[in-house]
């Protein structure tokens, strides 16, 4: 292996070691519901959707804050077009409670 290569090689694993240091990787758009992947620049009416938060989930939420980690926060979910509007109806629900209401719902049994 030539410097030029080693130089790199260090380099990108610097890089690799900083985002696993800081938990800087979030989930994937992957819908909660039909598990489709999706782009969430490029999908019209996919996103995140911010649910009622639980006890349970503040405190986790409180815990990652507190020790500075990232990660993808308690009580938001990904949905894809399809799902994202009827998701939206249900975010004064915690998510424990509403993805089930959401897969239940009417439109999408249709």
């Amino acid at each position: 292996m030539g410097e030029k290569h080693k130089i790199v090689c260090v380099y990108l694993c610097s890089i690799l070691l900083n985002i696993f240091e800081n938990q800087l990787i979030m989930r994937p758009p992957i819908c909660a519901i039909c598990r489709k992947r999706f782009s969430p620049r490029k999908a019209n009416g996919s996103g995140l959707v911010y649910f009622k938060l639980s006890e349970e989930e503040k405190a986790r939420n409180d815990r990652m804050k507190e020790k500075r980690m990232k990660g993808h926060p308690s009580g938001r979910e990904w949905f894809c077009e399809e799902h994202y509007s009827i998701a939206q109806k249900y975010n004064h629900l915690t998510r424990g409670e509403a993805i089930p209401e959401i897969k239940n719902h009417k439109e999408i049994q249709d």
